[in-house]
């Protein structure tokens, strides 16, 4: 066993290059500049597998790529998503392992402080194995195709128009006070664009609680 501290680039693609029929790889976050150099630098017999998650906010917020997977799919490699992933393995040809707290990512490599060990007893490295396989079974990993990945991407289309309108809605917000304040918070609670009065007035006793010397409270939301 060998200490693997950052960066470890240079590890990762040594490896990579012994590889001759699989790399397999647990990550939640994949970004496309690793994938594209692991897939440049493989052997051309050597296959990829990934497990990685499938979450919105990550592709959304950037800190995984829906490119680098779909660059797995078009080289005729193979992705998976478990959304519960949270571990970060590497396995190069049944032979050698690292475990890592490092993603498959620029920052896992080479940014972040990340530490791992590489294992090279093959009875370890086995019953890695024997768990990557498991995973790949478990009833709730499933394989990415093209259509999960334009889901995300229509979501990702949709979502700049969302938190316009949430920023739009705390800027409103914090301009306002009391009893304005109050109101316009059950609006955004009710979330529709268009709302009509008896849905303002199912919170009538929740205004109650915070107006208690207000005893006009329809009267007052009708205003």
């Amino acid at each position: 066993m060998k200490l693997i501290r950052s960066p470890w680039q240079d590890t990762f693609f040594a490896l990579l290059g012994e590889c001759r029929n699989r790399l397999q790889v647990a990550s939640p976050y994949v970004k496309h500049s690793f994938v594209s150099q692991s897939i440049a630098g493989k052997c051309s017999s050597a296959k990829i597998e990934l497990i990685t998650s499938l979450k919105f906010m990550d592709f959304y917020q950037k800190a995984s790529d829906l490119e680098a997977i779909k660059q797995l799919l078009q080289t005729d490699n193979q992705a998976f998503k478990n959304q519960s992933l949270h571990a970060k393995l590497y396995i190069f040809d049944n032979r050698k392992a690292v475990i890592s707290s490092g993603n498959w990512t620029q920052g896992g490599l080479v940014r972040n402080y990340e530490y791992g060990v590489l294992i090279e007893d093959k009875e370890t490295v086995d019953k890695i194995s024997d768990d990557y396989e498991q995973l790949k079974l478990n009833e709730h990993t499933t394989p990415i195709t093209y259509e999960h990945l334009r889901e995300v991407e229509q979501l990702i289309l949709v979502a700049p128009r969302i938190q316009r309108i949430k920023e739009a809605n705390f800027i409103i917000a914090n301009g306002l006070s009391g009893w304005k304040k109050d109101v316009f918070d059950v609006l955004c609670t009710i979330g529709k664009e268009e709302v009509n009065l008896s849905e303002i007035l199912a919170y009538t006793s929740q205004l109650e609680r915070k107006h208690p010397n207000n005893n006009h409270i329809q009267a007052k939301i009708r205003q």
